[in-house]
């Protein structure tokens, strides 16, 4: 019984001093260079004593959290969250693989990321996809009254904005990330400089649970050539050019120049006169800046679903 007893406690301090072993090749920072497994990608680890933990999700936004190690396992924990990845170190410890992930050892200081800002924190029925294909991420927020944007983890302005856009493949998502206290007239300014890369198509993230569970609305942007010409002229910027324009959409008055509807969105009680609109007639719907962003959403989700029956609907934002 004593042998038993003194294999048990030998065994136990063995592995205790295996687990600190471990622990001690972790400490430092991570960055990944291969993934196969897209549905839960983190960018970046950063190890540091006592088991915390901080971590660049796919998003850019930098989060905390502890972590327990094993001989062969690593578990995260973070807020609505548990990881429980299978763990290997390679290459004299300089290469670090976690679940088919394949990261390298890093030896900046510091973590790259953007600081977790609050959200608009609007809920949706749809939680964006983690193999969304082609994501390209913008963060657009406001800190003291004043407009913050970030493409990935890079604070640009609004003048470089359209150069950082070049970078985008023409077959990107353009997923944004919308802090609390945007504004319609915020985003307004943001789609803008959006079309002049000619993309309509854009994913809102208003609201993000935890990791992997991310509140989104799909947002189809309509904005008249005209009118983005004189908003590219006033940027003064002399590198940019401009799509070339559709024929129809190059203004409201020759969109509807042979007939159509016009309507006026400036509060909620507006949104019935949308059940007005013929199946096959020419509409453009005006929407005030003024409109609180939850209910331009709402509006624009029922306005999407008109163009199922009707494609000749535009909108613009006034």
């Amino acid at each position: 019984m004593k042998n038993y007893n003194y294999i048990i406690l030998v065994l136990l301090i063995f592995l205790t001093s295996c687990k600190s072993e471990v622990n001690d090749k972790l400490i430092g920072r991570w960055s990944l260079v291969q993934d196969k497994q897209p549905t839960k990608i983190i960018r970046e680890l950063n190890f540091y004593e006592k088991n915390q933990l901080d971590f660049v999700d796919e998003d850019m936004f930098k989060e905390k959290a502890t972590y327990t190690v094993s001989i062969d396992s690593l578990t995260i924990r973070s807020v609505g969250i548990v990881l429980n990845t299978s763990l290997e170190f390679i290459s004299n410890d300089s290469i670090l693989i976690l679940n088919n992930s394949l990261y390298v050892r890093d030896y900046w200081i510091d973590i790259s990321g953007i600081e977790k800002y609050e959200l608009l924190d609007i809920e949706s029925e749809n939680y964006l996809s983690p193999v969304l294909k082609n994501q390209r991420v913008i963060h657009y927020n406001k800190i003291d009254s004043n407009l913050g944007i970030f493409v990935e983890d890079k604070a640009i302005s609004f003048n470089d904005l359209p150069l950082a856009l070049e970078g985008f493949p023409s077959s990107s998502n353009i997923v944004i990330y919308l802090g609390a206290g945007i504004t319609l007239k915020d985003l307004k300014s943001l789609y803008y400089i959006i079309s002049l890369k000619r993309k309509r198509k854009v994913f809102l993230v208003t609201k993000k649970d935890n990791l992997f569970e991310k509140h989104y609305y799909v947002d189809y942007i309509d904005i008249w050539w005209n009118d983005l010409q004189d908003h590219a002229e006033s940027l003064n910027i002399k590198f940019l050019k401009l799509p070339q324009p559709e024929l129809s959409l190059r203004s409201t008055d020759e969109y509807l120049q042979n007939g159509g509807k016009r309507i006026e969105i400036k509060n909620r009680n507006d949104f019935d006169k949308l059940n007005n609109i013929d199946r096959e007639e020419k509409c453009v719907i005006y929407i005030s800046m003024n409109l609180p962003i939850q209910d331009y959403l709402t509006l624009k989700n029922i306005v999407t679903e008109k163009r199922k029956i009707n494609k000749l609907i535009r909108s613009q934002i006034e």
